[in-house]
């Protein structure tokens, strides 16, 4: 069974990659959508992870033209990759990719550098200018970081990275 916020992560990452609005996604879409999860999977591995999901699901798979709507993208992680998720290996990841020199704690150098990152990659997966934020002050980044800094030294320490992941 897939976990409550995790469910809830999974159905935010599909409307990202569903820019369409039509309830499903291709595959590269998907794969990539895993690899956001921190799944390592291949073209080769989703295209298997379709087929199968579908027979499950008492689906045919349809020789051209396959797309992943959101019930067969949780039945393929549910049952295929859900099982290899370890919620506190996958926290420790994603607080490395903002802690990216190791240091233990996130600053706003760290803040500043992800977002210039996430502005870039939007771009690359064309989103419009208008989703992307186009700056944040430093004043914006103090009181991200004031908001959620329980031991007040003005970083996010992997504790207060772990309640920010629950707030969301």
């Amino acid at each position: 069974m897939i976990d409550r916020l995790y469910l809830e992560e999974i159905k935010q990452s599909f409307k990202l990659f569903d820019r369409r609005r039509i309830g499903s996604i291709a595959p590269n879409s998907f794969k990539l959508l895993l690899r956001a999860q921190g799944f390592r999977v291949t073209t080769q591995e989703i295209w298997k992870e379709i087929v199968n999901g579908n027979k499950r699901l008492g689906r045919r798979t349809p020789s051209e033209d396959v797309q992943v709507d959101m019930e067969l993208a949780l039945e393929v992680i549910q049952e295929s990759y859900n099982k290899k998720f370890e919620p506190d290996t996958e926290m420790k990841k994603n607080f490395r990719l903002f802690d990216e020199a190791n240091k233990g704690y996130i600053d706003e150098h760290d803040l500043k550098r992800v977002i210039v990152e996430l502005k870039n990659e939007g771009k690359k997966m064309g989103l419009d200018e208008d989703d992307i934020p186009s700056s944040i002050g430093d004043d914006q980044i103090r009181a991200m970081i004031e908001e959620f800094d329980s031991d007040l030294d003005s970083v996010i320490n992997f504790n207060d990275f772990r309640k920010i992941m629950a707030f969301s």
